[in-house]
């Protein structure tokens, strides 16, 4: 995670969408920033989808009662449109988050696997929606494989993530964090294959029966 923060608490979405705007661009490349405040963020978001597209990484990564915490990165080159790019970078940042949880738990680190597996709760939950209700049904549409073919096999796949997702939230409302790395360990074994499925035959098909239109379901993705 990003170690400065720019806590925005209840400004008005106007003001925080000014004040994103502001710290980002003052970004060097590469650089990260993290995001606090009481809502949403969503109008600076579409702010900086207006203004600054292929320009950023943005993510969730917290929601509570002390605030919701956003992730913000200034990339070092411009995104791609491409829904493989979109999504597998995603894949990586996610990736990242479930071993570093697995890891934690496997020393006994409560606080910092209830911090990074939080996370990537967030993020996988945000990364699924992203494709089921992003751009599924237009590819299923397109193809005429509604009810068959990769979308399908791939929402199988994500009701067992969220079952394992649930499991694990369990485990560590329980403290059993022996518990919580192995269940982790059987879940970054299912992430391994989907993704792989995912990049090497849905988001190059993608990518192919949306051709024209990804930027304008990139935009859309992002938002959610």
């Amino acid at each position: 995670m990003a170690e400065a923060m720019l806590e925005l608490g209840t400004l008005p979405p106007g003001e925080q969408a000014r004040v994103v705007l502001e710290r980002f661009d003052a970004l060097a490349a590469g650089e990260e920033l993290v995001l606090r405040a009481g809502g949403t963020l969503r109008e600076a978001l579409k702010n900086l989808v207006t203004t600054r597209w292929g320009a950023f990484d943005w993510a969730p990564v917290a929601a509570g009662r002390e605030g919701n915490r956003y992730w913000l990165r200034k990339r070092t080159a411009a995104l791609r449109p491409s829904i493989d790019a979109f999504l597998s970078e995603d894949h990586r940042r996610c990736d990242a988050l479930l071993t570093g949880a697995q890891a934690a738990a496997a020393r006994g680190e409560d606080g910092e696997a209830r911090t990074l597996f939080g996370a990537f709760d967030i993020g996988i939950r945000r990364h699924i929606a992203m494709e089921e209700d992003g751009f599924f049904a237009a590819v299923e549409e397109r193809t005429g494989m509604k009810g068959q073919g990769p979308t399908e096999v791939m929402r199988g796949e994500h009701l067992e993530i969220r079952r394992l997702l649930e499991r694990i939230a369990g485990l560590l409302a329980a403290g059993d964090l022996r518990g919580v790395a192995a269940t982790i360990q059987s879940l970054i074994a299912l992430m391994v294959e989907h993704n792989e499925k995912e990049e090497q035959m849905l988001y190059p098909l993608a990518d192919e029966v949306l051709a024209g239109d990804v930027e304008a379901f990139l935009k859309r993705m992002v938002l959610y």
